[in-house]
């Protein structure tokens, strides 16, 4: 994993400075507060920071927007914040430019410079999420232009976003970089934690104590992961966040110290996580102990970890009042209420009027998760990190139903925690019972994590989809219905669904423009319709990159334009070669399997490999393992590995110039396709 630092970015971009006339979206800003430097990651090999274009990403909650204004204050450049701009279409960005240095023909200027000045531009995901695709497009067209004329551009965004502004800016010949805001690395941790704790109680790094608290809470976080993954994991800001609360919080930092000792190695690393927060609410708790007592009531019961959980979506999001049933009198009631204001609003978990981390808003919404959040929020709690997730995935190790809203929330969050070395994939597909069931994993730099759910739909000739679509593999009797595909939402990539009717709504639906790979075989979206019913949108407003959707219908049913030109004919058990599937088995295995978020080889999830390929369930497994037998693939947990021998032997299941077909590695594969067969005879 190649790293940049951060001094090192900046002082390539020093001396690019650009200075004029600000407003309140496209300034330089003022320095706020402190600012510890991040480690930035190199994304797919484009480490040229000299490039005329620089794509910065990170998963949610990492720092991405506090990066951007430190850079732009040190390198005195520019930066345009999109979400405070409501005009965002091609001619944005020059008359931006105009204004702010005064000029009637600012790119031309520009173009005359000695040096090439640099423009920031921050949430690139709230822009594309308000705006129309074509005012996307050119919007985008209008960048490629300004850095066409001399113009080093810098977009902060997340992955899926610049993954379009990557596409587009590669089609105008720029050169781009991309990296990503990572995580802090060692010695970082410390000064982010200590700057955490000043900013609250300046004298709080006096006592005796302090550092041996710190970092006996570091080591306990760290001994909980493997040590490839410690920095990843323990220098991920919103869990700094979490360590700062605690020493602030508890002034005992010898208890702390010795408490925090005894745990390491015990647990898993989301497991400590979630011991240090809900130890936070047990410290709030004693607080009152004076006033229970002073009221004559029971201190255990009175603000509780569950009852302050209440209080906060309450206070920060409008969710109903505690009920307090524990508090008989009513006289009593109106007393405690009045007394514990003041704890209230000082809060760990709170900073003027919202959270003060998406560490402590994620907990408290996965310790709710269950209990009747408003749908909304939910999702909003869920696409702003992946912490949601990995919170509900450790509280649950037995499994969890949930309802679409639920559905999507943790859907999102896992896509939101995505960074480099992470990969995730959501299956679900019809139970015996009602509903649908699967599972949810995801490969984090510090470590796997998995949730099996139950998924109940509204109704249940339904199953609405109002999460992402994609990493998703889904299917269902029942038919699929799709809300209007807006607030930037895409379909795909990797998205399988297999449904009796679909229908998406609103007036145009939008892809996921990827680059399409010729070294995988399969579709990166593939839709069957099983039966006749089909309502889609009259636009596709972003069409998907060339062979990277097929959208599958029974013979006799005619799509209308646009959706035509991706219509495929369905397949039947009936209509298949028994004899070919197990090439088929074979071409699919290797067009799932992704280096992506593997160090050690190409794999896929077996959940999504069972609903993506054409043998049965019941024989999967023994399929599976004749092929471990023989040196194709090896499992490690959910994962299904590809043998560095088997991707040697690598073939193209379609018709693709310049890729290897299965007869010209039948030397190889040929025995192995017999194999299966003779497996698959034994039905």
């Amino acid at each position: 994993m190649q790293t940049i630092g951060f001094d090192e970015l900046a002082s390539v971009l020093l001396g690019s400075g650009l200075p004029g006339v600000g407003s309140e979206a496209f300034a330089i800003p003022q320095t706020v507060g402190f600012f510890v430097d991040p480690e930035l990651v190199v994304k797919e090999e484009l480490d040229n920071i000299r490039a005329e274009i620089i794509l910065i990403s990170a998963r949610g909650a990492a720092g991405k927007t506090r990066t951007a204004t430190e850079l732009a204050v040190k390198t005195q450049a520019p930066l345009w914040r999109l979400e405070r701009d409501s005009a965002v279409g091609g001619a944005a960005l020059p008359l931006n430019l105009n204004t702010y240095l005064g000029s009637v023909n600012a790119l031309r200027d520009i173009a005359d410079r000695p040096v090439s000045p640099t423009l920031l531009i921050d949430s690139l995901d709230e822009a594309r999420a308000r705006v129309s695709p074509r005012s996307w497009d050119e919007f985008l067209g209008s960048v490629a232009t300004a850095a066409q004329n001399g113009l080093r551009v810098v977009l902060f965004g997340r992955d899926r976003t610049l993954e379009e502004a990557w596409l587009k800016l590669a089609d105008a010949r720029l050169s781009i970089a991309w990296l990503e805001v990572s995580h802090f690395p060692s010695v970082s941790q410390r000064d982010y934690i200590d700057g955490r704790v000043l900013e609250r109680r300046p004298d709080a790094l006096n006592g005796a104590y302090y550092v041996s608290a710190r970092e006996a809470l570091i080591t306990a976080l760290a001994g909980s992961v493997d040590n490839a993954s410690v920095e990843t994991f323990v220098g991920y800001a919103p869990v700094l966040d979490a360590v700062a609360a605690v020493l602030l919080e508890d002034q005992n930092h010898f208890k702390l110290q010795q408490e925090f000792s005894s745990k390491v190695g015990t647990s898993r690393h989301i497991e400590v996580l979630r011991e240090i927060l809900h130890g936070l609410l047990v410290r709030e708790q004693t607080k009152l102990a004076p006033l229970a007592t002073e009221l004559g009531l029971d201190p255990l019961l009175l603000y509780s970890p569950d009852e302050q959980i209440d209080w906060l979506w309450h206070d920060l999001a409008g969710a109903p009042e505690p009920a307090l049933d524990h508090i008989v009198e009513p006289d009593l009631r109106h007393e405690y209420r009045q007394r514990f204001r003041t704890f209230l609003d000082d809060h760990p978990f709170r900073s003027e009027g919202q959270w003060a981390s998406a560490v402590f808003e994620a907990y408290a919404a996965a310790e709710r998760i269950d209990r009747g959040l408003a749908p909304n929020s939910l999702l909003d709690v869920g696409n702003r990190s992946g912490l949601l997730f990995d919170f509900v995935a450790a509280a649950n190790p037995a499994g969890i139903v949930v309802d679409e809203w639920q559905f999507a929330a943790l859907h999102g969050s896992i896509l939101a925690g995505e960074s480099i070395g992470s990969a995730a994939t959501v299956t679900a597909s019809q139970s015996e019972d009602i509903g649908l069931e699967g599972r949810m994993e995801v490969t984090r730099p510090s470590g796997p994590l998995s949730l099996d759910f139950a998924l109940l739909p509204a109704t249940s000739d339904e199953v609405v989809l109002l999460g992402p679509l994609e990493s998703l593999t889904l299917i269902t009797p029942a038919g699929i219905r799709i809300p209007p595909i807006e607030s930037g939402k895409v379909i795909g990539p990797d998205l399988y669904l297999r449904c009796q009717s679909l229908h998406i709504e609103g007036p145009e639906a939008r892809f996921a423009r990827t680059s399409s790979n010729v070294n995988d075989d399969g579709t990166d979206v593939r839709i069957e319709v099983v039966g006749t019913s089909t309502m889609l949108p009259a636009i596709i407003s972003v069409a998907p990159s060339e062979g990277t959707f097929e959208l599958a219908a029974p013979a006799g049913v005619t799509l209308a334009y646009p959706w035509n030109a991706y219509q495929t004919p369905l397949e039947t058990e009936e209509s298949v070669d028994p004899r070919s599937r197990a090439i088929r088995f074979l071409s699919k295995l290797q067009s799932l399997a992704r280096s992506h978020g593997h160090s050690d080889g190409r794999a896929t999830f077996f959940m999504k490999l069972q609903g993506r390929q054409p043998i049965k369930t019941s024989q999967l497994r023994d399929v599976l393992t004749f092929l471990r037998a023989h040196g194709v693939v090896r499992a490690e947990g959910e994962l299904v590995f590809l043998t560095a021998e088997a991707d040697q032997h690598r073939f193209s299941g379609k018709a693709v110039p310049g890729q290897r077909t299965i007869e010209q590695e039948w030397d190889y594969w040929g025995p192995i396709v017999r194999g299966i067969e003779d497996l698959l005879a034994g039905e």
